[in-house]
Parts: C-alpha cells; structure tokens; sequence
C-alpha cells in the first residue's frame, strides 16, 4: 500500500510538472503573440517610412546612374584578382553575376546584389515594376532599392584586390577603396595620344610628349602655343616677335621682329636724318653725318655765329625795351614823390592863409593836378608806343626767318 501511494503521489507530481509547462508554454505563446504584433505595426511604420523616403533614394540611385555611368555596368569584381578568393564570404558575392559585390543595394526580400547587376534586370523607370522569381514573387522597382548597410560596404573596402592592369606588368595590390585612385596615377594604366595615334601606358607618356611632332609646344622665345613641327615655321617665317631677322634696309644689325619698326625709326643707321646744325638743312643717312660734320665745320661755325649774332641782337633790343621800361618806371614813382611833397606844403600855407587865399590855393592846387596827370599819360603813351615797336621788329624777324626756311626747303626739293 505503501509503495503503491507513493507511486500516485509521483505521478500527481508529474502531472502538476507537466501542468505548469503546459501554463508556461501558454505564457511564451502569449508573449510571441505580443512580439509579433509589436513586429507588425513597425513594419508597418517602416512600410510607410519607406513609401515617403522610396522616392528620394530611387531619385539618389538614379543621380549616381547619370553622374558615373561605368558603375551601372552588370557584374563585380572577380574573385581572381583577390589574394584568397577561396576566404571570400558567400555574403560577399552577387547572386546574378557571382562577383564580389559592386557598389551593392539591398532588395526588400534581404538579397544584397551589384547595383549594376540589378539595375540591368530591372525597367529604367523607377516605378515601373517586374517581378524576379529567383528572389521574390512580389514585384520590385527601382525606387524600393536601398544602399546596403555601411559595415557591409566597409568590410569590401577592406579587401586587397590586384590592379586592373595587372596585365600590362603593374604587381601592386591595393585596398578595394583605394583602387580608384591608384588607377589614376597607375604607371601601367593604357593612354592614347590626343594630338597622333601614339598608344602606350602612363609609364612611356613623358617621353612620347616630350618628342611627338603633333604635340603643342610653347614657342622657347615668345611663349606662343604652336605645334612642335611647326615652331622653326613659326620662328623663321611666321610671326614670332622675339626672333631676330636682320634690318631691310642692311645697316647690318638683326633686331628682333617685334622691335623692327622702333629700329628704323631711331636707331638704324641708314635711317634718314637732318643735319642738327641750324640753318643748314642737309639730309643724309645717319653713318654718313659725322663725315658731313667734319667736312661742313668751317660752314657750320659761320652759321653757329650767325645765331649767335642774331640772338645777342635780339639781346640787346630786349635790353633796350627794359632800360625805357625801368626809366618810365622810376619817372612815375618820382612823380608820385613830388605829388607827396606837394600835399604836404599844401596843407601848411592852408594852415596860416585865410579863407580868400585859400580858395585861391585850391584853383592853383587842381591846375597843377592836371598838369600831373597829362604828365603820366604821356609817359604811358610813350611806354606802349615803344613796346609796339618792339613787337613789330620781332614779327619782321620771324618773317625773314620763315622766307629763309622756305627758301632752303625749296632748294632741297629741287636737289
């Protein structure tokens, strides 16, 4: 009996174990329930989320299209060209082209694929939908495409992959974030000539530059851009300022082509000049006026003195036109003194006469006045007649020298 109760009482016991189980399995279920609503309404705020922010990173996807059209070429990178393609992660890997992932974007479905590669199966119109079976039933649009999360993008960045040009002998090994800019500094990286149908790589450039006749070189004297073949051309024959070329009218210098007409015009020496002695007028080349002066020395001081006489003339008459000047000056200023002492013994006889005498003084007073003042305005009358006639000389003059200049050029003109 013993045994036997305690047998119930094991199995009462495993009833109650399996009750609470049963209640706990409940409780977990009911949780679940919970969570999965609580899944539900966020998908639903991260559906509509979405549906707000679709169009903008369909809008970005469709920038970065136009902006580098390269990129949008199907397929990745191969996964030869890694140093351990055996180590690539399968999450690593484009589904449609079996690369290592290019630029990669996320699918709604969770699929993580080139943008290229994708792109290439999808209508260029964002909103218009096609369905891919081998990743959804459900149709998919450009515009529901999203970049793939930033660590996946970093760990590709990571990885070391061959140049591109590993064919045309470059053995480095870069980072895949850094390949770009060593492609453009690469030494094996493929050029074409734009100016001959030169090919070659970076490494041969300088010299195919330094030596192509089709190259645009700067002109090594005026710095004008010219074709390499055609520099000696634009030197000898063409118009480059700086080159030298000797003087047309052989006074057997060389002046440089831009400098050619201030040459002639001042410096050579066939140049045309006028004998600078006045008065004499003879024109000659300019090697030829040192002769011309030793031969004409005697003719020369002749007419040097002849200048000399006529400017000491002239000296004199000037001189003599100051003397009068100076002496009708000093006559006023005399006249004006006399004036003054006259005033002053005016006022002393007015002082002692009477009132009779002193209408007398007045009378004689203003005779003498006007006696004065005839006086001046003939020494006026006098300075303006002689500055008249030193007016007419120097006009005479003048004349006489414009006859004797027309005289000479006439000459001139007749030799």
């Amino acid at each position: 009996m013993g045994r036997k109760h305690r047998q119930e009482e094991e199995e009462e016991e495993e009833e109650e174990d399996d009750d609470e189980e049963y209640d706990e399995d409940d409780y977990d279920e009911e949780d679940d329930d919970e969570e999965y609503d609580e899944e539900e309404d966020e998908d639903d705020d991260e559906e509509e989320d979405g549906e707000e922010d679709e169009e903008e990173e369909g809008v970005a996807l469709e920038e970065e299209e136009d902006e580098d059209g390269e990129a949008l070429e199907p397929g990745g990178y191969a996964l030869e060209r890694f140093e351990n393609p055996a180590a690539i992660s399968p999450h690593l890997i484009c589904a449609l082209c079996e690369k290592v992932l290019c630029d990669p974007v996320d699918l709604p479905s969770g699929h993580t694929l080139c943008r290229g590669c994708i792109y290439a199966e999808l209508p260029k119109s964002k909103n218009e939908a096609v369905i891919l079976s081998q990743f959804s039933d459900l149709p998919l649009t450009r515009a529901m495409l999203r970049p793939a999360h930033p660590l996946l993008t970093l760990m590709i960045g990571d990885m070391k992959i061959k140049c591109d040009f590993v064919e045309n002998g470059c053995q480095d090994i870069v980072s895949l974030r850094d390949l770009s800019s060593h492609l453009e500094v690469c030494l094996r990286a493929p050029l074409q000539c734009p100016h001959c149908d030169w090919n070659g790589v970076r490494l041969q450039w300088n010299l195919h530059s330094s030596t192509c006749a089709d190259f645009p070189v700067a002109c090594d004297l005026c710095g004008i851009t010219v074709v390499r073949k055609d520099v000696l051309e634009h030197q000898e024959k063409g118009d480059c300022p700086k080159f030298e070329i000797p003087c047309p009218r052989e006074c057997g210098q060389k002046v440089a082509r831009g400098d050619l007409e201030e040459h002639m015009n001042t410096v050579c020496g066939q140049r045309i000049i006028e004998c600078p002695i006045p008065g004499c007028g003879v024109k000659m080349v300019q090697v030829r006026m040192p002769e011309h002066m030793k031969e004409c020395a005697e003719a020369h001081v002749d007419l040097l003195l002849d200048v000399v006489k006529e400017q000491a003339s002239a000296l004199e008459e000037t001189r003599g036109v100051l003397a009068k000047v100076m002496a009708v000056a000093e006559m006023i200023e005399k006249n004006d003194e006399d004036e003054d002492d006259e005033d002053d013994d005016d006022d002393g006889d007015d002082d002692d006469d009477d009132d009779d005498d002193d209408d007398d003084g007045d009378d004689d007073d203003e005779e003498e006045g006007e006696g004065e003042e005839d006086g001046r305005e003939k020494d006026m009358r006098q300075l303006q007649k002689t500055l008249k006639e030193l007016k007419v000389k120097r006009k005479k003059r003048r004349d006489e020298e414009d006859e004797e200049d027309e005289e000479d050029e006439e000459g001139d003109d007749d030799e």
